[in-house]
């Protein structure tokens, strides 16, 4: 990895800290090789997440969950009366007006069901 205080072999995701290795932390990335410093890891922007130290790249947020902050580690997921119908959602979309999911984590509109009593 590294060889007398220089990125000589750092790849992607990996930073040369004096005459060891350290990974990018969670919630950022690196796709830069021969990176020296951790400024050099960028956070992840808002509908991805990083879920591990190293990562080369941030992968979307699934449909039925989303990121509306940079940075994170994980993506959340869409609570009782919303959904997501896309990847890298930001934010989860509310249910029309009297209508609700029965779950978590919905993915499309028709998910939204008449709610008890409207």
């Amino acid at each position: 990895y590294c060889q007398d205080g220089s990125a000589i072999a750092c790849g992607a995701g990996f930073i040369c800290t004096g005459t060891s290795a350290g990974l990018c932390p969670r919630g950022t990335y690196g796709n830069q090789s021969l990176a020296w410093s951790f400024d050099f890891c960028e956070s992840c922007p808002a509908g991805t997440y990083s879920s591990n130290e190293g990562a080369t790249y941030c992968p979307s947020c699934s449909k039925g969950t989303a990121s509306d902050g940079i940075g994170v580690s994980t993506c959340s997921r869409c609570s009782i009366g919303t959904y997501q119908d896309a990847e890298a959602g930001t934010e989860c979309i509310q249910c029309p007006s009297g209508f609700t999911t029965m779950f978590q984590s919905a993915t499309q509109e028709t998910d939204c069901v008449c709610a008890d009593g409207t």
